[in-house]
């Protein structure tokens, strides 16, 4: 079905209305010398601009509606028991538009019927068993050497009998490896039942490390191994703990009191807790139900985690980590520039960094949610930052962007549209299964740009990214260390030899200077 058909139906007034506050920063973002006043031009550039989360949009629900006859609008509010003041079709469309739209909403076969493939829709797709079993059966390549003596040094402190130990490496450098392939020796040279918690706090980190997990045992499990899922809606079966690794959520394992019977099935199955990011363990909430996990039933605690920066120093930010996983350090041993040994290894890539000075002066004294909200609202700005992804863009560059704000991404995947480049934003407001389709059309190369807020900057693979713009100002060494970390992956592990980085500095002159955070990583930028 030509949904632009269905839109034209519509006066262009009608069409503006539908947009709501989207259309001012459509105006906002409008080229020079562009106009608004062709209703085919603007329809075909608002369904570019949504794409399959347009139904996500009460307003062009109800516009989608519309294009039913009078008699079928009438017989679908009967069939949904819609009760309405008058039988308008306008007002009809607008009420059953307003019906919760969901995985189970009744709409769903209603717009399949109008012309939309289940793209569009909300359907809950099981993309993965709550419980898998995972057979032996390739090889992945073998680990480097410093991986090797990492995980070597971890099994020994584990045997040791180290309660707690953290281990960090630099951002890129196969974390999430090393820790798969440690859990494969130790569960398979254990004398009794061995299940492992591993704990990360988002979906994407989870089925990151799954992901691996599943390839490291299929090469080197001795016997079919269980694995679980305990995030979002999955709920295993905990009769089938004993000698398996559950993937959990923090979220949903913060949430269980410690008298809930899932949580003692845990506790009293685990042998081993993994903390993916470990830094998110330090969260008050999260801390406790982690301490409480592994009270009095010998179970041991590793956390993961980036080293931000060049060197190997527990800065005061990061004393607190040592001091929850005990002072037990590991490291791998990569020389005194471990980020170059790396690139030249080429397990990272070399990194050429590009600064764009906005010489706009800001006099927060904090970058806070309204300061970054502000900046996203700069014109001047905002023309900088497309041109610069244009430019990306243009040169056939896998583009990665981090705004401002929701509004901050939405704006400018606005005005890249107009523009004709091929861009999209997700953030935390869109549909899981519309940010999934999102991402996967980046990945596969049908659009050029993808611009996020709060989303991705942990657990996202996409090793065709070329280009990254830190479009947003931090003073996290741990944020920043997180986003340029999305772009530096290496040749030899199926990445870049190069990626651009490029960062947009603003004047914070009560702030502070910014030199000395993004001084920490002067160790990836190319000379």
């Amino acid at each position: 079905m030509n949904h632009s058909l269905l839109l034209l139906k519509f006066s262009l007034s009608e069409i503006k209305s539908a947009c709501g506050p989207d259309w001012s920063l459509i105006k906002q973002t409008l080229p020079e010398g562009g106009t608004l006043e062709n209703k085919e031009v603007v329809v075909n550039f608002l369904l570019k601009l949504y794409g399959t989360s347009i139904l996500e949009i009460i307003s062009f629900r109800e516009l989608f509606l519309r294009t039913l006859h009078d008699n079928e609008l009438k017989e679908l509010a009967k069939n949904l028991n819609v009760k309405v003041s008058s039988d308008t079709p306008i007002l009809i469309a607008r009420v059953i538009a307003s019906r919760p739209w969901g995985p189970s909403s009744k709409l769903l076969k209603v717009f399949k019927k109008i012309g939309f493939d289940e793209s569009y829709l909300p359907l809950f797709k099981e993309r993965f068993k709550a419980t898998e079993h995972i057979e032996v059966f390739e090889t992945p390549p073998e680990l480097f050497e410093y991986q090797k003596e990492v995980m070597s040094e971890l099994i020994s402190s584990l045997n040791d009998s180290n309660d707690r130990v953290l281990v960090q490496l630099p951002t890129g450098s196969g974390k999430t490896r090393i820790m798969m392939e440690a859990i494969q020796q130790l569960t398979i040279n254990s004398d009794s039942p061995f299940t492992v918690l591993w704990l990360a706090h988002s979906e994407e980190l989870l089925e990151q490390a799954i992901s691996t997990f599943k390839k490291v045992w299929a090469a080197k499990g001795t016997y079919s191994a269980t694995l679980h899922r305990l995030y979002g809606h999955y709920n295993p079966n905990d009769l089938l703990f004993s000698n398996s690794i559950i993937f959990a959520g923090l979220q949903k394992i913060s949430r269980l009191k410690v008298d809930d019977e899932l949580f003692l099935e845990i506790k009293n199955n685990i042998s081993l807790v993994v903390v993916d990011e470990a830094h998110k363990s330090l969260a008050n909430t999260y801390e406790r139900s982690i301490s409480q996990l592994i009270e009095n039933n010998n179970a041991k605690l590793v956390g993961v985690t980036a080293t931000p920066g060049r060197s190997y120093d527990i800065s005061p930010e990061n004393r607190d980590f040592a001091k929850f996983f005990n002072d037990n350090l590991i490291t791998p041993d990569l020389g005194e520039d471990p980020i170059k040994t790396l690139q030249d290894m080429e397990i990272l890539a070399t990194v050429n960094r590009k600064v764009i000075d906005t010489n706009i002066d800001i006099p927060d004294y904090e970058i806070s949610s309204t300061t970054l909200k502000t900046l996203g609202r700069i014109k001047a700005r905002n023309i900088l930052l497309m041109n610069e992804i244009q430019l990306h863009s243009n040169e056939k560059r896998p583009t990665l962007v981090f705004s401002c704000s929701v509004e901050h991404s939405r704006l400018l995947a606005t005005g890249l549209a107009q523009r004709g480049v091929s861009a999209a934003y997700v953030d935390y407001t869109k549909s899981p299964s519309s940010r999934r389709a999102d991402i996967e059309r980046f990945q596969n190369g049908e659009i050029s740009v993808l611009i996020n807020f709060g989303v991705l900057s942990t657990g996202f693979d996409a090793p065709e990214i070329q280009a990254l713009i830190i479009a947003r100002p931090t003073s996290s060494l741990i944020l920043y260390s997180q986003m340029i970390g999305r772009g530096l992956r290496g040749l030899r592990v199926g990445g870049n030899k190069e990626v651009i980085v490029v960062d947009v500095k603003d004047n914070f002159s009560a702030y502070g200077d910014l030199d000395a955070m993004y001084g920490h990583f002067s160790g990836y930028w190319k000379n």
